[in-house]
């Protein structure tokens, strides 16, 4: 049993003592629980994107060496980090993480991006469409990854891909030139975004392809011209943010045909990163009245909380987490934020922790009982850019 199987089982046995000696003199409790979490700090300049579903997280990392200071592709278990290197390159990112291990990413050599796959330390590059540059933003649990590449040497503009572990598969637009995939579920469902035919207005919209091979199929707006699809659960829902009828970008979760706006928390923009089977949701938004964003998280009823402040004050008073990137299907999320005192970017993991809420004796006439104390466990450019590169439960990036 780890530490944290450890705590939680202490917590419910002490739960279960008070609701006994509660129930032993005619009282009753709430069963409700306060839902917080611990944070797990993973170095500084660092940046996180994806978790699998045992805990592994991947991102990047700053390494100063004799070739001087370059951000490395990285793995984190807990907080021991496997530096994966840059392959042949001068920088690296891991941008997703599938259950089974296999970490994918790109790596910048000759001022062109590569999509990689990762065994052990060693980066594959994963080839192109026939471009000179790709990027792969998420991996299933399948092994099959999505992104966009390069369609040919002549031209800058990319195509959502889709690579098979043998070939890249050009995944088409909405008519325009370019395209790219954001997440891929494991039934081979992919979001993401494609230009319309009219690219001169600069219109593009959030897209599923239903199956390798399908056209793309357009999610829709919240009534302005553009939309991005950044995740998609087991269940086939899918999360991202689009323009409202005033052009400003709010998270939009897609379900059903609908478009459901999320809301901010009262700033003007936010969006949504990842979902999970059970449909809660992780991202950003806007705050009023601060200049960072912050770290957010939508149940699966649509309800909006800052996870600033769902973590302890002593760690709130330390940090401001401004993005969740990813949540697994076990709830455990990796955000990135700024450490107060250092000004610093760094990666956090955070885990859920349960505590049960206090239990209050109503008063009692008569002989008074002395009750024993049982102690309580206390416990935008960036984010516009991630927008194009999606952060599931099996994928991941900015």
């Amino acid at each position: 049993m780890n530490i944290r199987d450890s705590i939680t089982k202490s917590r419910r046995t002490s739960q279960l003592i008070a609701a006994l000696s509660v129930a032993a003199i005619g009282l009753s409790a709430t069963s409700a629980v306060a839902q917080t979490y611990s944070v797990t700090d993973l170095g500084a300049n660092t940046i996180v994107y994806n978790i699998n579903a045992s805990g592994l997280v991947v991102g990047s990392m700053e390494v100063t060496n004799s070739a001087g200071t370059h951000s490395h592709a990285a793995v984190w278990n807990g907080n021991a980090v496997t530096d994966l290197g840059t392959s042949s390159g001068s920088f690296g990112t891991a941008t997703a993480i599938n259950s089974n291990g296999q970490i994918v990413g790109d790596y910048y050599a000759n001022r062109l991006y590569h999509a990689a796959m990762w065994t052990g330390t060693n980066a594959t590059s994963m080839g192109t469409l026939g471009g000179a540059s790709s990027d792969v933003t998420a991996i299933n649990n399948a092994g099959q990854a999505v992104g966009n590449s390069g369609v040919d040497t002549q031209h800058e503009y990319a195509r959502a891909t889709l690579w098979n572990g043998v070939s890249a598969t050009d995944l088409g637009t909405l008519g325009g030139l370019e395209s790219s995939a954001t997440d891929i579920n494991d039934s081979g469902q992919i979001v993401g975004w494609s230009n319309l035919k009219d690219d001169s207005t600069h219109k593009f919209r959030a897209v599923i392809w239903n199956y390798s091979g399908a056209a793309p199929a357009e999610l829709g707006t919240l009534g302005g011209l553009q939309s991005v699809a950044q995740g998609i659960n087991s269940a086939g829902t899918v999360v991202g943010w689009a323009n409202t009828a005033a052009e400003v970008g709010h998270a939009v979760r897609w379900a059903n045909g609908t478009a459901t706006d999320l809301g901010t928390l009262g700033g003007d923009s936010s969006a949504a990163i990842t979902i999970n089977a059970a449909g809660k949701v992780v991202g950003w938004s806007d705050v009023s009245g601060d200049t960072n964003t912050h770290a957010v998280i939508w149940d699966e009823t649509g309800k909006l909380d800052d996870l600033n402040t769902l973590i302890s004050s002593s760690d709130a008073s330390n940090i401001t987490l401004t993005d969740a990137a990813s949540i697994s299907d076990s709830n455990m999320i990796v955000a990135n934020g700024l450490d107060k005192r250092t000004g610093e970017a760094h990666g956090y993991l955070l885990s859920i922790v349960t505590t049960p809420p206090p239990v209050t004796p109503p008063t009692h006439h008569g002989r008074h009982k002395h009750w024993g104390h049982h102690g309580e466990y206390h416990n935008k450019h960036a984010h516009w850019h991630s927008a194009f590169h999606g952060h599931n439960g099996n994928a991941g990036k900015r």
